[in-house]
């Protein structure tokens, strides 16, 4: 976090709390919670240790180097698209915010007895069924105001009939990791991940953000233009950054407070990113291997006894989709962000491997990647 004594720059545009940017860059200087030390911290984990990743700006031993990528935003989801037909993730969504176990209840019992996707009801039947709801003050029951009514549609009026007061909010910088690129330990040794030409606008990584507690859910695609390197034996973790919109909000029913909790969601900027490689610990890069021997491949140089240098590649797919959770904690509560990454094309590997070893070249499982054991 940048520090800066010549105030505030201006407002940031999606700003619905004291969330600023200093003229200097620093983010958050008119927050209250970041000023006294109750800024976002991240808690949760990615597969094989990446959860300790560190976004641009927060503290890290890690070196992080200039590449360019692109963002390309692809879709954005109300929260309501994603809860219509998943019991479980509505009640998570309740919980989130914070809600007590009476409004979640109440909800729940609402929302067993109202039509399933796909079905509508007239005025008249919802009246029926709602009388002595609070849905009986927005739905006129007279024929002649007869109009139909899907389950989200009444969702909608139901929960908006409460009041949400945003008391807080922050923005936190996120580093997604997509790959962990490395290199044999041996000097002199080489290893660079290529993108393939893609005639795809997205680019060739797809990555989804749910948001919580009401908040919106957004993919997006993620292409590179630069090659990214890593030599005599440096594990190098690929990723993208993002920020996340962390907001307190506390929930009433009419004057009644029902409940506080943090709705989060991501703040896309389409276009240009230049950072989106940094150093990882060595041990990060020998995670979880497939066992079959479609996904390794080995490379014998241990009788070359010259100085040469063998010149190679070696292309790999991951075709299955890749979940994640990243734990966000701000003003003493916590968020638990999922995230879902695919690979729309594959991969190219193109390594330069010193004479005088064996070598034998691995995909990296659950997480995408490769690792290198020499022999």
């Amino acid at each position: 976090m940048a520090t800066c004594s010549r105030g505030w720059g201006r407002r940031c545009p999606e700003s619905t709390g004291p969330v600023c940017v200093c003229a200097c860059g620093g983010a958050n200087h008119g927050n209250p919670a970041a000023r006294t030390g109750s800024a976002p911290v991240r808690t949760g984990s990615y597969p094989s240790g990446t959860s300790g990743t560190s976004g641009p700006g927060s503290t890290s031993s890690s070196s992080t180097e200039p590449h360019d990528g692109e963002i390309v935003p692809t879709e954005t989801k109300d929260w309501l698209d994603t809860v219509l037909d998943d019991r479980d993730a509505f009640y998570e969504t309740l919980q989130e915010l914070g809600l007590n176990e009476e409004a979640i209840s109440e909800d729940l019992k609402l929302l067993d007895v109202m039509p399933k996707p796909g079905v509508v009801l007239k005025s008249a039947d919802v009246w029926k069924h709602f009388h002595n709801t609070r849905l009986i003050t927005f739905v006129e029951p007279s024929a002649r105001y007869d109009v139909s009514w899907s389950l989200r549609d009444l969702l909608k009026v139901w929960l908006g009939l409460r009041k949400y007061v945003v008391e807080n909010s922050t923005l936190e910088p996120v580093n997604i990791p997509l790959f962990k690129l490395h290199s044999p330990k041996v000097p002199g040794s080489k290893t660079s991940y290529i993108e393939s030409q893609t005639d795809v606008a997205s680019g060739a990584w797809s990555v989804t953000v749910a948001g919580t507690g009401m908040g919106k859910t957004k993919s997006f695609g993620v292409k590179y233009t630069n090659q990214f390197d890593s030599t005599d034996g440096d594990c190098k973790l690929i990723y993208v950054p993002i920020t996340v919109k962390i907001e307190l909000v506390a929930t009433y029913e009419g004057k009644k407070f029902i409940g506080r909790g943090l709705r989060t969601e991501v703040i896309l900027k389409p276009g240009k990113f230049n950072k989106g490689i940094t150093s990882r610990p060595e041990a990060e890069c020998a995670g979880k291997l497939r066992p079959t021997a479609d996904d390794s491949e080995e490379f014998d140089y241990s009788t070359d006894r010259s100085t040469a240098v063998h010149k190679g590649s070696w292309t790999g797919t991951w075709e299955e989709n890749l979940e994640g959770k990243l734990g966000l904690t701000a003003f003493n509560l916590g968020a638990e962000i999922k995230t879902a990454i695919s690979r729309t094309q594959e991969i190219s590997i193109a390594f330069e491997l010193p004479a005088g070893h064996k070598y034998k070249l691995r995909q990296l499982r659950p997480e995408r990647g490769i690792s290198w054991e020499v022999q």
